[in-house]
């Protein structure tokens, strides 16, 4: 690797750490329908204009969402994933709990954009908003990568560490094999849903703990986010971990580098060069003359001149 090579790596590896802040400014989420009116039973077209970068659940909904999730009919939902700010989504209509007037809701995971648009949909059955029976509720008590992060990402590569999360149910009714739904995000990339463990039965004053592995595939660089959902049915709920990671040992590797190969060029001259360079003296020159050929190194020869009369 010659010294401009490491340059460069190092230039660029800085730069992808501390992003450029001229982003785009975000959009309004919205939502549009192909036609305003239509039946339960039927499919239609749901297009999504404005939306960050991620996973968008489109589900119809009674009593115009007043009571949340629990107003909606979450079996039919449809899970989209928005690229470029819009997608379009083929939404059954099956009949929400709740009575009309109805609505189409739009979310993503984490439930901080959402939007809803209203439909006239008829062969709703419901009378009226759900009632009080006992159901389940859950929350999220704990979301973290206790574990902290992998070695892997330390070096900008693919590597997994793993999600602590814990949930409760403080309602009064057991939460039966929840859907549990993960997407993972990293800077500068779109979330990609990651695989997500059955939750099983928590009953009733319950609390259940999971551990799940979590993949963050290279480059991995900057914040990463998981984002969960957990469906029960009559209701959902979102949550959030994550962090920040630069391949600081990927840096520290190219500095080490750098570092070696500016000492070798510096002081790693070959000393036979050095030699070659230094002028030899004449009476050394001539001693070596002298010398007859064979004679150790190690043996003192005089050379004697006749005495004269």
């Amino acid at each position: 690797m010659t010294i401009r090579t490491a340059v460069i790596v190092a230039i660029l590896l800085t730069c992808l750490a501390f992003p450029s802040p001229g982003a785009a400014s975000p959009q309004t989420a919205g939502i549009a329908l192909e036609r305003t009116a239509a039946a339960v039973g039927e499919t239609i077209t749901v297009r999504l204009t404005g939306w960050p970068r991620g996973n968008v659940t489109v589900e119809v909904c009674g009593n115009e969402r007043r009571g949340g999730s629990a107003d909606c009919a979450v079996s039919a939902a449809v899970t989209t994933v928005v690229l470029d700010g819009g997608a379009e989504v083929r939404l059954p209509l099956a009949a929400p709990p709740a009575a009309c007037p109805c609505v189409v809701s739009a979310a993503d995971l984490t439930m901080t954009t959402t939007a809803t648009t209203p439909i006239e949909l008829s062969g709703v059955t419901a009378s009226g908003a759900p009632g009080q029976a006992a159901a389940p509720r859950l929350n999220v008590t704990r979301a973290e990568f206790t574990d902290g992060v992998s070695w892997w990402w330390l070096f900008g590569l693919t590597g997994a560490s793993t999600l602590d999360l814990v949930v409760r149910n403080t309602g009064a009714a057991p939460a039966e094999n929840p859907r549990l739904t993960l997407s993972v995000a990293r800077t500068g990339a779109t979330a990609a849903i990651a695989p997500a463990p059955g939750l099983g039965t928590i009953p009733p004053g319950g609390e259940r703990a999971y551990r799940i592995p979590v993949t963050i595939e290279a480059p991995v660089l900057g914040h990463y986010t998981v984002s969960g959902r957990i469906d029960t049915g009559n209701a959902a709920i979102a949550f959030t971990a994550g962090g920040t990671v630069y391949p600081v040992a990927a840096l520290g590797l190219v500095a080490v580098l750098l570092y070696v190969y500016t000492g070798w060029v510096i002081f790693g001259t070959p000393l036979a060069e050095s030699a070659a360079r230094c002028p030899v003296s004449e009476s050394a020159a001539a001693a070596k003359s002298v010398l007859p050929a064979g004679s150790g190194g190690g043996q003192a020869i005089a050379v004697m001149s006749p005495l004269s009369k």
